[in-house]
C-alpha cells in the first residue's frame, strides 16, 4: 500500500531492485577504495614523504644561513644568506631570501634550489679544504725529515 494505492506488482520486483542496488553499492566502494589507493600512490614518491617547493627551499636556505651565532639576530642570517647568494646571481634580491626564509614564496624556481645547493656545496668543498689545509700543517717536519733541526743550526753561531 503506497498512499492509499494499491502496488500488485511491488512484491515481485523490489527484491531483485534491492539487490541491484546494494551490488553497485558495493562495487562503488570497491571502485573508491581502488581510486584512492591509486591517488595516495605516485612513480615519484617512492614511500618517502611529499616534500613541497617552498619546504626544500626554507630547508636549503637554512643550510645557506648556515651557523647562527648565539645573540646573532635574524637580519644578520638573512644578510649572510643573501652576500653569499647575490655573489652567484644578481637576481637574488634581499627581500627574495626572506620570503623564502619565512615560506611566504608562492613558487620557487628551479634556478633558486640550484643556487642555494651549489653555494652549499662550496662552503663543504671549502670547509673540507681547510681541513685538509690544517691537517696537513699539522703534520710534524721535525729533524728526522729535513736532516737538521732549526734549533740546532741556530745554536752554532
Amino acid at each position: 500500500m503506497f498512499d492509499g494505492i494499491a502496488l500488485p506488482f511491488c512484491r515481485s520486483w523490489w527484491p531483485a531492485f534491492t539487490a541491484i542496488v546494494l551490488s553497485l553499492a558495493v562495487e562503488d566502494a570497491m571502485m573508491l577504495e581502488v581510486f584512492a589507493e591509486s591517488v595516495d600512490f605516485s612513480a615519484k614518491g617512492n614511500g618517502r614523504p611529499k616534500v613541497d617547493d617552498v619546504d626544500l627551499a626554507a630547508s636549503l636556505m637554512d643550510k645557506v644561513i648556515s651557523n647562527r651565532g648565539v645573540r646573532e639576530k635574524v637580519d644578520g642570517m638573512l644578510e649572510r644568506a643573501y652576500l653569499a647568494l647575490h655573489t652567484r646571481n644578481s637576481k637574488w634580491t634581499r627581500r627574495r631570501v626572506r620570503a623564502v626564509f619565512n615560506k611566504e614564496a608562492r613558487r620557487i624556481d628551479h634556478w633558486e634550489i640550484e643556487e642555494m645547493q651549489a653555494v652549499i656545496e662550496a662552503r663543504k668543498r671549502n670547509a673540507d679544504y681547510r681541513a685538509e689545509t690544517a691537517r696537513i700543517a699539522a703534520m710534524d717536519f721535525g729533524p728526522q725529515a729535513t736532516g737538521h733541526s732549526s734549533v740546532d743550526s741556530h745554536q752554532g753561531c
